[in-house]
């Protein structure tokens, strides 16, 4: 929950249930659930809208209530309408320094590639060049008898010159052939006539099926920054609010984006689908067309950010009224916690010891202590790791015949001390406590 890598060590399904649908602003798709798996969120069930307004989530979400309790805290999603979800203000993406590729590995006759530099290194110009192929770009292979030939080309608007002329400046700092820019209709026109550079990029796939290989996305700040110019002036605009908006019918490619937003500016965009549309056309239908995943980067993204996590707005839940097989994970995370298309959630796994006890060192304990003393005689009494109602039923099962509490009733009125107050939770004093 605070940014870290994680690692999944188990995945299972268990069983069939009905889930629920939500929306938050992170994310271009719901997430489907099951309404009790908990979210670590910011409970604004205490809070005025005209205090959210004046103050903004942030504010609000980090001032304690009147009884000194934070707001943050793991909620069950189905009861957690009306909240504000959390994503870390910091995370450590696993990602190299940075990367070559070998131009030869994609050649057929080495004799032409004195036409090109064959390492490429991360850098601005290439990061430019792969973001606007990924925006406007198509990689062409054929046949030609027995040959294999290859081209890449890259189109824009009759307006977007200026964007045509630094392309053809970025890529001629790893080829030597001279690359003019042609008027074709109403759009300009760059062409790459190479079976190598075809080859590598016809790795990044075609239309909705476009993306960024693993092995590309890397952490030099300068080639992150080619790779989000590329994207935004391709396929994206800054709009007349300021906001820096990214369409494309690639999930991937907005995913894509969100990364790059928050790698350079610390925030993921808000996100959202728009239905298909021919956009006038003649010979062609909407139906014939796909939807598109749009992302747009406000202005004030830097005021949803906290001192350790940024506020992520949840837009609706709904119901869907059927059963779909669900899934838990298992993860080496001491908070038992991970990411979830950007918004932490419990590992479900977790969820099944507190319920079952399955799983639970206290609880094999108590059952081994009790076959062993329970025959003769010896009284067992089940003592630590006692954090809810249940684990006395739990303990009193496995054969226990007392338990020794201490937490379940430290912060209660009636136990005796005083109170104190940490990290927003309130506990009592009293002697002999650990």
């Amino acid at each position: 929950m605070h940014g870290e890598p994680v690692t999944v060590r188990n995945a299972w399904c268990t069983g069939v249930r009905e889930v629920v649908g939500v929306r938050h602003v992170a994310s271009p798709r719901e997430t489907f659930v099951t309404p009790d798996h908990n979210y670590w969120v910011g409970d604004l069930s205490t809070v005025t809208k005209a205090s959210l307004e004046a103050r903004g989530y942030v504010e609000v979400l980090e001032r304690p209530t009147k009884q000194g309790l934070s707001k943050l805290d793991w909620k069950e999603i189905g009861t957690a309408e009306g909240d504000a979800l959390l994503v870390p203000r910091r995370i450590a993406f696993d990602l190299s320094d940075g990367f070559t590729i070998d131009l030869r590995e994609f050649s057929v006759r080495e004799s032409r590639l004195r036409r090109y530099r064959t390492d490429l290194r991360d850098s601005y110009a290439l990061g430019y060049v792969f973001g606007t192929f990924l925006g406007d770009g198509d990689a062409f292979l054929n046949t030609n008898g027995r040959s294999e030939v290859g081209r890449v080309s890259w189109a824009f608007g009759l307006g977007e010159r200026e964007i045509a002329e630094k392309l053809v400046e970025c890529l001629g700092t790893f080829v030597d052939t001279e690359l003019r820019i042609e008027e074709k209709r109403s759009t300009l026109v760059i062409r790459l006539y190479s079976l190598q550079w075809a080859r590598l990029l016809a790795r990044f796939g075609k239309r909705y099926e476009k993306n960024l290989p693993r092995e590309y996305l890397c952490g030099s700040p300068f080639y992150l920054k080619g790779l989000y110019d590329g994207l935004v002036d391709s396929d994206g605009f800054v709009a007349s609010d300021d906001r820096v908006c990214f369409r494309n019918t690639s999930q991937q490619l907005v995913e894509l984006f969100g990364v790059l937003c928050f790698l350079l500016w610390g925030s993921f965009p808000n996100c959202h689908t728009e239905a298909p549309t021919a956009g006038g056309p003649e010979g062609t239908t909407d139906e014939r067309c796909r939807e598109s995943f749009v992302a747009r980067l406000n202005r004030t993204h830097a005021k949803r950010h906290g001192a350790d996590f940024q506020v992520v707005k949840q837009l609706a839940q709904r119901q869907l009224g059927e059963a779909v097989p669900v899934y838990d994970l298992e993860v080496d995370c001491p908070t038992h916690s991970f990411i979830a298309d950007n918004a932490i959630v419990h590992n479900s796994i977790c969820t099944t010891r507190v319920v079952a006890g399955v799983g639970v060192p206290q609880v094999t304990a108590v059952f081994d202590c009790a076959r062993v003393a329970g025959p003769r005689g010896v009284p067992v009494i089940a003592d630590g790791g006692m954090q809810f109602s249940g684990d006395i039923a739990k303990a009193l099962a496995a054969g226990a015949d007392a338990v020794m509490l201490g937490s379940p009733l430290a912060g209660v009125e009636e136990s005796p001390g005083d109170v104190v107050v940490q990290q927003g939770q309130r506990f009592k004093e009293y002697r002999g406590m650990g």
